[in-house]
Formats: C-alpha cells, sequence, structure tokens
C-alpha cells in the first residue's frame, strides 16, 4: 500500500506532495517531521490507533497539536476535487501528478481542513509539487544534534548553532528556507 505526506506552509504557499511505500514509511516519516518541525499534524485516526510505528513517531512531538481525523475524511476523490477547485483546473498533469494519484489524499484533506478553519480561498497558493526525497541527504536526527545544525546541545536553543551563524535573512519565509535547506 502507498501513504501519503503532504505539508503546507501557509505564510508561503509552499505545498508538496509525497508519496511512500509500506517498507519506507517509518523511516520518511520520522525524517520528514524531523526536517518540518511541523506546528499542526492532521492524520486519519486509524493510523494512530492501529499503527504502532506511527504512534510511537507522534508520541515525541507533545508540543504539536495532533488532530486525528476519521478515515471517511480521507478519501481521494474529494481530495483530489479540493485540489482542481483551489487551482481550478480539469486535472492536476500540470503539476506532475497523475489522475488518482495516491500522494494527492493528504494535500486534499489539508486543503479541506484550512478552508473550514479559516473560511478563505487561500489565493496565494497557487500550486502543489511533488516532494522527492531522493534529491536530498538527509542528516538524521543524531548528526543534526552533534553538529548543533539547529541547536546547541548545552540548552538547546539556537545560540552557537550553525543556523544561528548563517541566517541572516530578513523575513520569516527566508529564515524557514535557511532551515529547510540546512536541514535537508
Amino acid at each position: 500500500s502507498t501513504y501519503s505526506l503532504s505539508y503546507l506552509d501557509l505564510s508561503t504557499g509552499e505545498f508538496c506532495a509525497a508519496g511512500f511505500g509500506e517498507s519506507d514509511k517509518f523511516e520518511f516519516f520520522r525524517k520528514e517531521l524531523y526536517r518540518l518541525m511541523p506546528g499542526e499534524i492532521l492524520i486519519q485516526e486509524s493510523l494512530c490507533s492501529e499503527d504502532s510505528d506511527i504512534a510511537s513517531i507522534l508520541d515525541n512531538y507533545k508540543k504539536v497539536i495532533i488532530n486525528r481525523f476519521p478515515d471517511w475524511q480521507f478519501d481521494l476523490e474529494n481530495s483530489i476535487q479540493a485540489l482542481r477547485t483551489q487551482f481550478n483546473v480539469i486535472n492536476l498533469k500540470g503539476f506532475g501528478f497523475e489522475d488518482n494519484a495516491p500522494e494527492l489524499l493528504s494535500a486534499g484533506v489539508i486543503l479541506n481542513y484550512i478552508h473550514e478553519t479559516s473560511k478563505s480561498m487561500l489565493p496565494h497558493i497557487t500550486g502543489i509539487t511533488r516532494f522527492d526525497s531522493s534529491g536530498y541527504m538527509y542528516l538524521d536526527e543524531s548528526s543534526l544534534r552533534n553538529l548543533e545544525i539547529l541547536r546547541n546541545i548545552q540548552d538547546g536553543s539556537s545560540r552557537y548553532s550553525l543556523i544561528e551563524v548563517l541566517d541572516h535573512t530578513k523575513t520569516a519565509g527566508g529564515s524557514r528556507k535557511m532551515k529547510q535547506w540546512l536541514t535537508s
């Protein structure tokens, strides 16, 4: 079976979707959550209750809002329709996705959730890209920690870390992009 992971940065409009298989699920999910460090996670209820690997990963995110959605809300047809409506297109081939691409399942759920909570059409979200992790070199959590890329070992702050030295960006979006480059 194929799993779907999508992320949306509301401030920049960056919207990405990825698919991964059963054998990669634990590593991919763990790496992506660590890389993205989301403020909120939307997840299918059955994944939390029936998959101990996924549940153990989520246990590490105590300060993150985790919204568990019922399985019926994860409907591929509804997700694809939400994406077509958002981007005002007939199909999503122009974004690199075939019809019924499983990666789009979570993307549509995110979009529907944002529409319900913000009550706006989010005009700055104009596209979606396929995220392919093979184009990146990942550092595992212990390497990021020991190399003090984002936080120092002493107190866990960004003081004396690589990001503090390099990040002289002018905007929050630029700072997030710098962090994204350093973690992948």
